[in-house]
């Protein structure tokens, strides 16, 4: 049942939004690569343009690369949304995910790689909020930074 909810929580989550909490990562993302397959997935490439957070609610400037993920077990949650953030590559629509690494959601901070980096040890996928799309009409830096990227 708990389990139930959580995933409701987190496809539910994946409304419109400002900007929310302790946001790990606002991407654009072009294409996701989920191995060995999208049916069964137990890591997942991100390709996009990403502006990730290094400290609270501080971020990058927007960078484009992948990031590379994998589940450090079995989790419906996390298939939950790699599936969202499939669903999500080729819109032009800002998605928000996990936790910046100084409020607890990922470990450490997720690794942005080249383009044309070979994928090979990746960062472990932890659940944070949920998903979110972000409105375009905003002067959020983060958010204007993947919008206006060339």
């Amino acid at each position: 049942m708990r389990l139930a909810a959580a995933v409701t929580l987190a496809v539910l989550s994946f409304g419109t939004a400002q900007a929310s909490g302790y946001v790990g990562v606002y991407a654009l993302i072009d294409k996701v690569v989920m191995e060995p397959n999208a049916d069964n997935p137990e890591r997942i490439q991100i390709f996009g343009v990403f502006s990730i957070a290094t400290d609270k609610q501080v971020f990058q400037p927007a960078q484009r690369g992948y990031l590379y993920f994998t589940m450090s077990a079995e989790n419906k949650v996390i298939r939950t949304e790699w599936a969202d953030l499939k669903a999500a590559a080729g819109t032009h629509t800002v998605i928000a995910f996990g936790g910046s690494g100084f409020a607890g959601s990922f470990s450490t901070i997720p690794r942005l790689r080249k383009p044309d980096e070979k994928p090979s040890a990746p960062d472990r996928y932890v659940l944070g909020a949920g998903l979110s799309k972000m409105r375009s009409d905003t002067d959020y830096a983060p958010i204007k930074s993947l919008l206006e990227y060339r």
